[in-house]
């Protein structure tokens, strides 16, 4: 069963949708306070196909976990990051303890593109982990 739900319409126009699925890349990021982030993409990402971004790791404590999908590649920061993104280029999710987080994405064009993860700590920019990604999106 998918949730769509329209999340990035740039010039190639995306759609997120919330599915399950395999993994083909990954990053992580552990911070030395034990949060931490990874990051999954599924296997052959194919244009005009849905592919799956997998965030997962944990938290000590309420924090955000954010995700960007970006072109261009990741910022330096997060708060770089957030002032940068295209209103639909980003999904978060409030966690606290162990996180698994699944979003799909899909592009009409194939392109190097960029996935970058944050676990930020509640009510600021205060980054806690990251991690980030680079992954071809095939014809």
């Amino acid at each position: 069963m998918a949730s769509i739900i329209c999340a990035r319409m740039r010039k190639a126009g995306v759609c997120l949708v919330a599915v399950l699925g395999g993994w083909l890349v990954a990053a992580t990021a552990v911070a030395a306070t034990g949060n931490q982030i990874e990051i999954a993409v599924s296997s052959d990402p194919t244009v005009g196909e849905t592919y799956n971004v997998t965030v997962h790791g944990a938290s000590r404590g309420p924090a955000n976990a954010w995700l960007f999908i970006e072109y261009s590649g990741c910022a330096k920061s997060f708060a770089a990051e957030r002032r940068l993104a295209p209103k639909k280029s980003f999904v978060h999710y409030r966690v606290n303890g162990s996180f698994v987080r699944i979003s799909g994405w899909a592009s009409n064009s194939a392109v190097l593109d960029h996935a970058c993860a944050y676990v930020v700590a509640n009510g600021s920019s205060a980054t806690l982990a990251h991690a980030r990604i680079s992954f071809r999106i095939h014809h």
